[in-house]
């Protein structure tokens, strides 16, 4: 029965005399109402949540449904308990404990109030009025004040007096507006809402398998009579159904009875099997994982590693949701009241002076690099979470075996200065090192040789751009092996490099990145030109924007430059701080590996995956008029990242903007894809909820991370595989930085230029005909040129498209590397072509002879050398 709570002088005091709420004292509160609930009442839920005039009642007399399943409630419990277990205290912005407010943390109170905060991702919304008072201890209290979610009006922000009614408490004006606590977006379902449908089938399940067992669990009955006397058979049948729990029974004479055992074991395995699969679903839409509170014994130790570091990852998004909401919301109610926060937050104890593992590494890593200092192993596989293998022992043991089988290096001349070492180390590195091979430079320590290892392995820990976390969690889950063509041998390179060449830049290293990932781009484009885009087989239709595919390679361009500095100056560092030859590889060797092969493959990775998909959005966008609808898909398999996953199926209209955020890729080795469908596909009704799907991603920790990282950009709308913040020009100080546009002839290898002129051939042909006002051309590369008019000299006419089809040297140039300069060496001159490179293909903006003066060769001959012949 429906009761109001009114305040009054004679009503009942609330335990340890806290003061009562003040909103829900004007409320007819009402239980949930409990009924049998089924799929189309989910349907009908969701739709009055979703309609013109939102209720939530019937949702949320749902969700109270949903809670009384015990695997559901084992999985909220284990999401909460992580938030309300954490060591919460309050200090000012100096660091300090503010006492009063801690003493509101040990209070339940706080502890519910914490509780109802982690479950609002349950349910979608939740509305707060705590109260606190001083007990007869003389220490504050508090009560967290939920307020009945029938109530709800979150569109509206009202509590309503009565559960269906419209009229009621207006939370965002008055003295409301500071007391009150709103937690949750107002359009949020929640986590309940995915899974709902499975717990009202497994309610039915359950049922179902219950009358199974009951009909067809006990044993047959063959029973016989003589066919003829009916009075026989009547008294056979009232013996049968008088048949008692002991299995005695009288039968007429003339009768037989046989027991035959039921063998229906494996249909009741199908039903265990059902409810198995369903408490699987309602842990994935809950928690992300298929693992809650039970293990299975056929998990292995990497599964269940998988599923931990889930969980663990669950557990901090909770830990941040909550700790927003204290420092934004709570923080304000508590001022209100009077409570002096002193500019403070609230903080987990031990969180101001916890290193992330980044900080970790870099610690242990200068500890045994630098230092040289032992450090324990069980400390490394304890501290990055890195399994110690079984024969660990033994292992070590063959390893002290072969250090001591191997030649110890010779120490370098020490007796010289430092600064003479500086003044004179590349003229005697060869004499000082004639006895020292790269055999004799990899004999380590044991501690150097376990850095090695782990190297690889800690490079998981650093997230944000491809030098600091390409090879974070990925679709894949491992390293793709890519072969990687015109392979650096290292061990040459560094040599080179400690002996005085290659300082500034590295044309090897340039070359080696960019053909790598232009020709990964373009096998990407050509596979996305022909791949299978619609889920009826027999429909196919191609499309090409070469335009497009330029402003691409002109990206990798740049990408790969910035990461030939970048390693660049990382090997300078080292350099300055060896002494030796020896000391300089044991840092750079690992260093550069890492550069060349594994952060390469995934960037190649991650170019090939691009290319597919400019090229299918290119399809995809000349194809809308028969395709009005995208759908998101992943490939479906066991590696998918699970924030992906909550995207499988998701179909919005071609034309929504959220595909220039949620075209993929959307993080490193992303593989997911879009198909298109037809307008008879799709039900209309269910794209409300889909964009609001798509945008409760978006807003996600996981998908604030990927953006953070340089995803949620439509790549085929930009021109881009990588985007600024995934640069590695953000590497280094930028005091030494080089710029890229300014890059010398020297820094390339490249001859001086009176020396190259001197190859030149031939002498430039004269056009005296009336040019097209616009013309397309193309390059040595195939790339579409688009000629105006207006240009160069009529007479260079000719030249200009010479200079195009077989240029000497190619440069980028410009602050964003966007102006190309096609430069071709005759006998009595040099012909410069300057195209520029726009998302609609690139153009030329002039053309002419080159004045030879020491000032315009350089404005030229300067930049990224992407060509040379």
């Amino acid at each position: 029965m429906a009761h109001k709570i009114k305040h009054t002088a004679t009503a009942a005091k609330n335990p340890a005399n806290e003061p009562k709420q003040i909103i829900i004292q004007q409320l007819e509160v009402r239980k949930a109402t409990r009924t049998e609930q089924d799929i189309p009442k989910w349907r009908n839920a969701i739709k009055s949540a979703e309609g013109v005039n939102p209720r939530r009642q019937l949702l949320y007399d749902l969700y109270a449904d949903v809670e009384l399943d015990g695997h559901v409630e084992s999985v909220v419990s284990k999401r909460t308990d992580a938030v309300c277990l954490a060591d919460w205290h309050f200090v000012d912005k100096d660091g300090s404990p503010i006492e009063e407010i801690n003493q509101l943390i040990d209070t339940i109170g706080f502890g519910e109030m914490i509780e109802e905060i982690v479950k609002t991702r349950f349910w979608g919304y939740s509305i707060f009025e705590p109260k606190f008072w001083k007990g007869l201890d003389d220490k504050w209290q508090m009560n967290a004040g939920l307020l009945p979610r029938l109530h709800y009006r979150p569109e509206a922000g009202i509590v309503t007096y009565q559960r269906y009614g419209e009229d009621g408490v207006d939370i965002r004006s008055g003295r409301y507006l500071k007391t009150v606590m709103e937690v949750g977006k107002v359009d949020d379902m929640g986590l309940y809402v995915k899974a709902a449908p499975y717990a009202i089938l497994k309610r039915g399940g359950i049922g179902d398998w219950a009358a199974f067992i009951q009909t067809f669990g006990s044993p047959l009955i063959d029973a016989t009579w003589d066919g003829f006397d009916e009075t026989q058979k009547a008294a056979l049948q009232d013996a049968l159904n008088g048949l008692g729990p002991g299995g005695t029974i009288i039968r007429p004479d003339g009768t037989e009875i046989s027991i035959i055992e039921n063998k229906a074991k494996d249909t009741s395995d199908a039903h265990g099997s059902f409810t198995g699969f369903l408490n699987k679903e309602i842990s994935k839409s809950l928690l992300g994982t298929t693992e809650t509170t039970e293990s299975s014994t056929s998990s292995g130790y990497a599964q269940s590693k998988t599923h931990d570091e889930q969980d663990n990852d669950k557990h901090d998004s909770d830990l941040q949701f909550t700790r927003r909401y204290l420092n934004s919301r709570f923080i304000r109610v508590l001022n209100a009241y009077g409570f002096d926060t002193k500019g403070g937050e609230f903080t987990l104890k031990g969180d101001e002076h916890q290193l992330d593992k980044t900080q970790q590494f870099n610690i242990v890593s200068t500890l045994m690099e630098k230092h040289k200092l032992p450090v324990d192993h069980d400390y490394l596989y304890e501290t990055f979470g890195i399994p110690k293998p079984d024969n660990y022992e033994q292992l070590l043991k063959e390893q002290a075996q072969q250090e001591a089988a191997e030649p110890t290096p010779k120490k370098p001349n020490t007796k010289a200065t430092r600064e003479e070492q500086e003044g004179k180390k590349a003229a005697k590195t060869n004499k000082e090192n004639k006895d020292v091979s790269l055999d004799d430079a990899k004999a380590q320590s044991g501690i150097i040789r376990a850095y090695n290892n782990f190297v690889e392995k800690l490079l998981g820990f650093f997230v944000k751009a491809p030098q600091d976390g390409a090879m974070l969690q990925s679709c894949t889950h491992h390293h793709t092996t890519i072969t990687l063509s015109n392979g650096i041998n290292s061990d040459t390179w560094l040599r080179q490099f400690w002996e005085g060449k290659n300082k500034s830049f590295s044309s090897t290293l340039f070359y080696y990145h960019s053909s790598n990932l232009t020709r990964a781009f373009k096998e990407g484009w050509g596979t996305g030109n022909t791949v299978q885009l619609t889920e009826n087989p027999g429909f196919a239709y191609g499309g090409d924007d070469p335009a497009m595919l330029t402003a691409f390679e002109q990206n990798l361009f740049k990408f790969a430059g910035a990461k030939t500095l970048a390693q660049i100056q990382e090997l300078n560092q080292f350099f300055r701080q060896s002494k030796s030859f020896e000391e300089f590889y044991q840092m750079a060797k690992p260093r550069t590996e890492l550069y060349n092969t594994a952060w390469l493959q995934t960037e190649y990775a991650t170019a090939v995956l691009t290319g597919e998909a400019a090229a299918t959005y290119q399809r995809l966008k000349a194809q809308i008029d028969l395709f009005p609808y995208w759908k998101y898909t992943t490939v479906g398999d066991e590696l998918v990242r699970p924030a992906h996953r909550l995207l499988d199926g998701l179909i919005l209209p071609a034309t929504d903007k959220i595909w220039q955020k949620l075209f993929p890729p959307n993080a490193w080795r992303c593989r997911c894809r879009v198909v298109p469908l037809m307008a008879h596909e799709v039900d209309a009704s269910l794209l409300g909820a889909m964009q609001k799907r798509a945008k409760a991603y978006l807003d996600s920790t996981m998908g604030q991370m990927e953006k953070d990282q340089g995803w949620h950009v439509n790549r085929a709308n930009s021109g881009e595989v990588f985007l600024a913040n995934q640069m590695y020009t953000g590497k280094f100080p930028g005091k030494a930085q080089k710029s890229l546009a300014q890059l010398k002839p020297q820094d390339w290898g490249l001859q001086a230029y009176s020396q190259a002129k001197k190859a030149g051939k031939g002498v430039v042909k004269t056009f005296d005909g009336d040019r097209p006002d616009q013309a397309q051309l193309k390059d040595y590369n195939n790339r579409p040129v688009v000629v105006n008019k207006s240009g160069g000299p009529n007479a260079l006419y000719l030249g200009m498209q010479e200079a195009l089809h077989q240029p000497d040297e190619v440069w980028y140039q410009g602050k964003d590397l966007t102006e190309v300069y096609y430069v071709k060496y005759y006998k009595d001159q040099t012909l410069v072509t300057v195209a520029k490179v726009a998302p609609t293909g690139m153009q030329i903006l002039n053309w002419y002879t080159l004045e030879e003066t020491r000032k315009s060769i350089d404005l030229v001959r300067r930049g990224l050398l992407t060509y040379v012949k």
